[in-house]
């Protein structure tokens, strides 16, 4: 047993030892340490004294909403003949997912991670915040409602609202609180990750799923080890928890999941991936790579040189207006102190008696302000939007210094360019590497029923309850990158409403309902907040509410698909 626990031991310091190489990978190739002041500048916290132009939080701002969805809708395409219906399961599954669990607003944060320290991580789960344990998994629920919390007679140690029992979840990992190997080139080959977070010493000890915490001591009461001095101060409201700083491991080499404690010798977990089948369980976005290491170039390193110049620039700019200000020489005697407060009035018509020639007792001084400053501040700001693709028409503002045409404004309203088509481009691909990840752990855990409403491709509305097996598949996802842009929307309005106009007679004359009914369905998805169910009679008897849902067996066969045409999960 004295061997067992040297060996563990000494995996363990072995481990430190890893962790401690990656922070200094991290630091090297990613500039760890601007972190702090990019993000600083960012909240526009400069030193006093400087007057700022935050043109990295307003680049910010300007590609964030350009690079997210507003409304993300996912499009399940099936690859193999048959699989129609259960595609249609798998979508309307995946756009109630994404807003259950608060997608959105997890990718919106991540964009801005891989914007400030180029490289946004998200963590994909299922079930348990801190590691599925299919021995304590109870999916808990009774169709049709699935998605609602049990109740616990003792207090659960996990509470984050925006996980589920019996659902997958996908939350953002700060990027220092990631580490990967030194030297790895990206998430696909590296030999394992660490994912550090700080949780209540007795949170730890009542969670069934860690063990030898007997032993375990809290190390932090005030969180000193976070970085973060506005996290520091927040968590001292809270001066009596004793947290512990984890280490999550996932071992891609082994497989297996451990978890260990800084300054603790005892694995807190060592388990089997029963969930992941062999990848990490994390996904990185990262708008400009290295090409040679895992961590992006942040778009703050390249612009902070020209940041710094044009805040020294107005500063500059600032002290030059106050010497502006008018000020006299004037001849010591030559006016009496009581009459010096005459040249400060506002009044008309003030006499003042003076010795001497009024010509010569007093002198005006005019500095001068240089006009070369106003230029250096129009060609630093040129240089920071050449750098990150971002004319001024493109930031949302015209260009007053070319004329102003139909063309010009089009320009301002779409906000396109190459780049910023690139990063939503990858930003969607993330977007559905994400679901199609999740969708698989329901495809492997959910072998309870669940009930769902699909839309039929008549328009109808149907309850259909299925287990995870029976939609399983291959499946594409798509995710228009596009549809960040408002503009989009009302064309694909134009263009059902043209495809309605072309098409809708002809059906009409030749008889086909159905088809009609579809066109009409597709003209009304293209609306957003409505439901194309809502313009259609709901079925009567089976499938017409959820306590009567139909079996997707049957469903599959009412609408004409095949059924067992599943394809094994590939994990």
């Amino acid at each position: 047993m004295t061997n067992y626990a040297n060996k563990r031991s000494q995996e363990i310091e072995k481990w430190q030892e890893n962790l401690k190489l990656a922070k200094e990978f991290r630091k090297k190739v990613a500039d760890y340490d601007k972190w702090k002041d990019w993000k600083a500048y960012y909240r526009n916290d400069y030193a006093p004294g400087i007057i700022p132009v935050n043109l990295i939080f307003s680049i910010g701002r300007s590609i964030i909403p350009r690079v997210y969805f507003r409304n993300p809708q996912v499009s399940v395409i099936p690859l193999k003949p048959g699989m129609e219906m259960q595609a249609r399961i798998v979508e309307a599954l995946d756009n109630w997912l994404v807003r259950r669990i608060g997608f959105k607003q997890t990718m919106k944060k991540v964009i801005q991670d891989a914007y400030l320290t180029g490289t946004g991580i998200i963590k994909l789960g299922y079930d348990s915040e801190f590691g599925y344990d299919p021995s304590v998994y109870d999916q808990g629920y009774e169709e049709p409602v699935f998605w609602d919390a049990g109740d616990y007679e003792e207090p659960y140690p996990e509470y984050n609202s925006k996980v589920f029992r019996g659902l997958p979840w996908a939350l953002r990992v700060p990027g220092r609180d990631f580490l990967v190997p030194w030297g790895c080139e990206s998430l696909d080959t590296a030999e394992w990750v660490a994912h550090r977070y700080l949780r209540r010493l007795d949170d730890i000890k009542a969670d069934p799923k860690f063990e030898n915490t007997k032993g375990l001591k809290g190390t932090h009461t005030h969180l000193e080890v976070d970085e973060d001095k506005i996290r520091r101060e927040l968590y001292k409201r809270d001066s009596q928890a004793e947290y512990v700083e984890l280490w999550e491991i996932y071992d891609k080499r082994e497989r297996r999941i451990k978890v260990i404690a800084t300054g603790y010798d005892k694995y807190l977990r060592n388990v089997e991936d029963d969930l992941y089948g062999g990848q990490v369980p994390y996904e990185s976005l990262i708008f400009n790579d290295d090409g040679d290491y895992f961590w992006g170039i942040s778009d703050c390193k390249i612009i902070e040189p020209q940041q710094l110049e044009l805040n020294e620039i107005r500063t500059q700019y600032q002290e030059h207006r106050k010497l502006s200000l008018i000020k006299m020489l004037v001849d010591k005697g030559a006016i009496s102190p009581e009459d010096f407060h005459k040249l400060e009035s506002g009044e008309i018509g003030k006499i003042i008696p003076v010795n001497g020639d009024p010509r010569t007792v007093a002198h005006i001084l005019t500095p001068h302000i240089p006009p070369d400053l106003i230029m250096a501040s129009r060609e630093v700001r040129q240089d920071i939007r050449e750098t990150v693709g971002f004319s001024r028409n493109q930031m949302g503002e015209f260009d007053d210094s070319t004329r102003r045409t139909a063309t010009e404004a089009s320009i301002v309203q779409q906000a396109a360019s190459i780049r910023v088509d690139e990063r939503r481009d990858v930003t969607a691909d993330l977007f559905a590497q994400c679901v199609a990840r999740m969708n698989k752990f329901i495809f492997q855990n959910w072998t309870d029923r669940h009930v769902l409403q699909v839309v039929g491709p008549e328009g109808g509305r149907h309850w259909v309850s299925f287990t995870g097996p029976q939609i399983a598949g291959d499946y594409e996802l798509r995710v228009d990158p596009e549809s960040s842009l408002p503009v989009t929307k009302e064309s694909r309005k134009s263009d059902a409403l043209q495809l309605l106009g072309v098409l809708g007679p002809i059906f009409a004359q030749i008889g086909n309902q159905k088809g009609l009914q579809q066109l009409i369905t597709h003209v009304l998805e293209s609306y957003e907040g409505i439901n194309p169910g809502n313009f259609f009679p709901d079925p009567e008897g089976v499938g017409g509410n959820p306590e009567n849902a139909i079996p997707i067996d049957e469903y599959i066969k009412m609408m004409g698909g095949q059924i067992g045409a599943n394809i094994p999960i590939q994990l």
